[in-house]
């Protein structure tokens, strides 16, 4: 019995043996057709993308002449929570919104006189403990910016409304010729001045 099992064996072996030479002879010419195709495909599906400059001289992103790594060009940065995917509404929104931010901080944040209002008005601090009595909604440059920054407005109109509302509060609490009144009038001033030369409101 151990005698034909073993022969049964051996010419098994054998036969996958022959089997193997025979298939290796059948796809050999289809391995050297292959090989020969290799570049080919490479380039086909794993060239640089084309929008890169000089595309066709690079090799793994880098310029052979220089050495230089090459980058595409940088996706502008979205607001956050929009997840990159923003309409034509959206974006010009928030071109908008954009645009009421930086003129605050060229006309009104740079002037000496916004110092008066940068911060909420702090009765305890100011010792004027009946502030309230006479401004029942506060306002400041320090919590419009903060709302601009995380698009708390439904429009630009929302923000220039609570910009005037700083200066309305000025001009209710402080009596005329004081030094904080006059500096809310000057900024009320540059403001409605710089507001109408934006065009913002007709966009």
């Amino acid at each position: 019995q151990l005698s034909r099992d073993h022969t049964v064996g051996v010419m098994t072996s054998s036969h996958l043996a022959e089997l193997l030479e025979e298939f290796n002879s059948i796809i050999a010419p289809q391995k050297a057709a292959l090989s020969q195709r290799l570049p080919q495909l490479f380039a086909q599906f794993y060239a640089p993308p084309a929008e890169l400059p000089n595309a066709a001289a690079l090799v793994n992103g880098v310029r052979p002449a220089s050495g230089a790594v090459l980058k595409g060009p940088e996706r502008p940065r979205q607001p956050s929570g929009t997840g990159g995917n923003l309409t034509e509404f959206e974006k010009q929104k928030e071109n908008l919104f954009n645009q009421v931010n930086q003129l605050l901080s060229r006309k009104i944040g740079i002037n000496k006189n916004a110092t008066w209002f940068k911060e909420p008005v702090d009765p305890v601090k100011l010792k004027i403990p009946d502030y309230f009595n006479f401004v029942s909604h506060p306002m400041d440059l320090g919590t419009v910016k903060s709302k601009l920054n995380r698009r708390e407005y439904s429009t630009p109109l929302e923000a220039c409304s609570d910009i005037r509302l700083i200066w309305q509060n000025c001009a209710t609490f402080n009596p005329i010729g004081s030094s904080t009144r006059m500096a809310g009038d000057a900024l009320s001033d540059i403001w409605e001045h710089a507001w109408a030369e934006s065009h913002i409101e007709e966009q």
